[in-house]
């Protein structure tokens, strides 16, 4: 059997296009240190690439269909302007953790999403993203708590999209020091785990590079529609400040682990240049799948996310969102609409709304709306046919669930899945004017439409240690991440898990 142990270093949002060519540079100098000795390549992510379904089909090997987290939102209640988010207890089947724990080995897992409430294992466990709050109980032991607290731990640079946008938007070299203070922070962490506990399997995941690429990504790509080589030049070198800084703290992680450690460091999702925005919604809404209120339809609505976000910056007083319970902040957040000519979901009336678009991807049909299964299939194929054809857009791909994903928690998924292959993103909002596409455009003041940087299929893979080959460049699926990893430690693959082991990454291994 094995005895080298295996650190996992989850950087959400690497993108090959970005990563590799600044490794080759210097600017990524440990992490260039470690394709050399290894192997490396693309990382295929899940079908949408989203954040929350990325990680977990990493750390269980099984798809959506099977684990049951398919995005952020798992269910959404029009009448009662109800959301439920994705979390630990949610997920139907083990992560890698369990599976290793139950062998008798010692585990480490440190900020991976849809981790809280932590549960109890061999080691420790800090819930990543959609953990409440500091004031949450975070961490198994809870007693860990209080010592990351005082090693000033942060969880997030904000806990919901408009704080991350007011920090941005008060100061952008400000907002990248923040993310900057974030990487010293998981890194603080990271080494007080490693030294103060036993650990066979360590996992560590850094949000930085998601969070500088959704609303930076304009001054670092030049194909973003809004680029500026005047503004990038200013820019960007701050953004290489927090890259370097990352991969110094990679370095120290690999160092500190030793040399019999096996390293596995790979990406949920790329990233890619958002230039236009296109509204779902607006398309059923003309074909009247989906109604809004009046008084939406008449412009009638004080609260907006705009405005808010004005009167806290104006007023100083965003730091008075920290008072209200974060998953208060994040339903008000999704509920009010984010500008005057803008309505949200929850604006339509739900009696009159049979189909709608929501989260990252998905067309819900409303079955209380439906009157039997020969209506409910006459509304799907109608839907299909209608965003299959070329008047939508050729680079929107359209699937039935049952195309994408298998399993028993296939029923809760929602009917369709749009997927976009280009610079166009898609948004559940809707232009009151019944736009169906928006350009992106800098002097845009709605927050949920000042992300420029967007998710895309494929991410980064890189692998060296004792149980992988060198020189190697691989292709590998999200899913393969688990049962690599297993191998390594002469664990029997499940035969339930979708994923495989790369075994041409992998040394000679005759265990197991």
């Amino acid at each position: 059997m094995p005895t080298n142990k295996t650190l996992v270093i989850g950087l959400d949002g690497a993108t090959p296009n970005l990563i590799y060519p600044l490794a080759r540079k210097g600017i990524f100098k440990n992490l260039q240190d470690i394709i050399s000795a290894g192997v490396h390549g693309n990382l295929k992510s899940t079908i949408p690439p989203v954040t929350c379904p990325a990680w977990v089909s990493s750390v269980t090997g099984v798809n959506p269909g099977k684990h049951g987290i398919y995005d952020f939102l798992l269910s959404v209640d029009l009448r009662k302007k109800k959301i439920e988010y994705a979390n630990s207890t949610k997920r139907k089947t083990k992560a890698i953790w369990n599976m290793l724990i139950d062998s008798g080995m010692n585990v480490i897992v440190l900020n991976v999403p849809v981790t809280y409430p932590p549960e109890k294992v061999n080691g420790v466990i800090v819930t990543g993203m959609l953990t409440p709050s500091l004031r949450s109980e975070f961490t198994y032991p809870k007693e860990l708590k209080e010592d990351l607290l005082d090693l000033n731990y942060q969880i997030d640079i904000g806990e919901t999209m408009l704080e991350k946008i007011i920090s941005f938007k008060r100061g952008k070299i400000q907002m990248l020091k923040e993310v900057e203070a974030l990487v010293e922070s998981r890194l603080r962490a990271a080494q007080f785990l490693m030294m103060e506990y036993e650990w066979d399997f360590f996992m560590v995941v850094f949000v930085a590079l998601d969070r500088i690429q959704h609303l930076f990504w304009r001054y670092i790509d030049s194909k973003h529609i809004a680029y500026n080589p005047i503004e990038s030049n200013s820019i960007f070198p701050h953004i290489v400040r927090v890259f370097r800084r990352l991969d110094m703290g990679i370095g120290k992680l690999v160092k500190e682990a030793g040399k019999n450690t096996n390293i596995v460091i790979y990406s949920d999702h790329g990233f890619k240049p958002l230039n236009t925005f296109f509204f779902p919604n607006n398309v059923l809404r003309k074909k009247r799948f989906l109604k809004l209120s009046e008084k939406r339809l008449h412009h009638l609505s004080i609260v907006t996310q705009t405005n808010v976000q004005k009167t806290l910056i104006n007023f100083h007083l965003d730091k008075l969102l920290q008072k209200i319970p974060v998953n208060i902040r994040r339903h008000i957040g999704k509920i009010i609409p984010p500008s005057i000519d803008f309505s949200s979901i929850f604006e339509v009336t739900p009696n009159d709304t049979k189909a709608f678009y929501i989260g990252d991807g998905f067309i819900k049909i409303n079955r209380d709306c439906v009157e039997g299964e020969k209506e409910y299939e006459k509304i799907r194929n109608k839907i299909i046919q209608l965003f299959s054809g070329e008047s939508i857009h050729t680079s929107i791909k359209v699937h039935l669930k049952e195309q994408i994903y298998k399993g028993p928690q296939i029923g809760s998924i929602p009917e369709i899945i749009l997927e976009n292959n280009e610079s166009i993103g898609l948004s559940s909002l809707m232009p009151l004017n019944g736009t169906e596409f928006l350009d992106y455009r800098v002097d845009n003041e709605k927050p949920s439409l000042m992300w420029n940087g967007q998710h895309d299929r494929h991410g980064i893979i890189i692998c060296k240690g004792p149980d992988f080959k060198n020189n190697k460049i691989i292709d590998a699926d999200i899913l393969d991440i688990t049962p690599t990893i297993l191998r390594t430690f002469g664990y029997t693959i499940p035969p339930y898990l979708d994923g495989r082991a790369l075994f041409e990454a992998l040394r000679d291994i005759t265990w197991g």
